[in-house]
């Protein structure tokens, strides 16, 4: 084994824990980017933590406090220190989560045309009626 496969390796192995791994789960990307010499260490580490599958197996299976709590075990080593820091953290995920929600929505919207940038999304439900209980 080669020292470049043992960094890689590692740096698996820190990220993901013991989670056993598909090789379509991979991050290829990140592999070869610090195997040219394009990344260094932490960057390798960084990208793991950034990947869709990372996020795929802690982020969407855990609550944010548990994920919090995951995060700093697999980048820091250790858990968090109080439950101020965990609630620090919880609080930029959420405000990072809002900001990438609000950002998404209008480039996922299907709309063409000259005024396109300006659009709205209809709503397509009918509104709600409220109906008195007899």
């Amino acid at each position: 084994m080669t020292d470049t496969t043992a960094v890689i390796r590692a740096a698996y192995r820190q990220v993901f824990g013991n989670a056993h791994l598909m090789d379509e789960e991979r991050s290829a990307s990140a592999e070869s980017l610090y195997v040219n010499g394009d990344l260094t260490v932490q960057g390798l580490v960084t990208a793991l933590a950034q990947s869709d599958t990372y996020r795929r197996l802690f982020l969407e299976k855990n609550g944010p406090y548990r994920f919090v709590e995951l995060n700093f075990k697999h980048l820091l080593g250790r858990a968090p220190h109080s439950q101020a820091e965990v609630s620090e953290h919880v609080q930029r995920l959420a405000n990072e989560a809002m900001r990438l929600r609000s950002t998404a929505t209008p480039s996922a919207m299907n709309t063409s045309g000259p005024l396109a940038s300006n659009m709205s999304p209809r709503c397509v439900e009918p509104p709600l009626r409220l109906v008195r209980a007899t």
